[in-house]
């Protein structure tokens, strides 16, 4: 294929792919679980994030030590 049949095929994506809504998604816009579950996400993010910086603090004292 070359580079305009794949722009061709990249405008015509949208359009080929159907948002389909379930009763899960209903369920969780109806009580407003997508918050809990951004929320989660962020303090697992958050968690992570902390993490990693209080070990890159230690690597940087046994590196200054040596």
């Amino acid at each position: 294929m070359n580079k305009y049949s794949y722009a061709l095929l990249a405008l015509l994506c949208p359009f080929l792919v159907q948002a389909q809504t379930n009763a899960l998604d209903t369920t969780f816009r109806a009580h407003q679980k997508y918050y809990v579950v951004a929320a989660v996400l962020t303090l697992i993010f958050a968690g992570i994030i902390i993490f990693l910086v209080a070990i890159e603090k230690r690597l940087k004292k046994l590196e200054d030590w040596h």
